[in-house]
């Protein structure tokens, strides 16, 4: 799955599920520029692993702060969990 593919799946969770239909880029704060309180990370964290078919190491989520952050998260749960698959 390519970088692209994972921003794609990010922006299409806070559509489909935060209704924040602002563009992400990988440079966004995710809580001080889209201001999501505790309740949205948990949405944000439970619906990315639903859509990505992966499960987060627990604590992983912490150091979450920007979209990339959450880009690498996402690249280290799949190639955890399923090999690096990009070749």
């Amino acid at each position: 799955m390519t970088r692209s593919e994972i921003l794609k799946g990010i922006q299409y969770v806070f559509n489909e599920y935060l209704q924040i239909e602002s563009a992400i880029t990988p440079e966004v704060d995710i809580t001080n520029e889209l201001q999501l309180d505790s309740l949205e990370l948990l949405t944000l964290i439970v619906e990315l692993e639903n859509h990505f078919l992966v499960a987060f190491e627990h604590g992983d989520e912490k150091d979450v702060k920007t979209i990339e952050d959450l880009i690498r998260l996402i690249e280290k749960s799949i190639i955890s969990q399923y090999g690096d698959s990009n070749g």
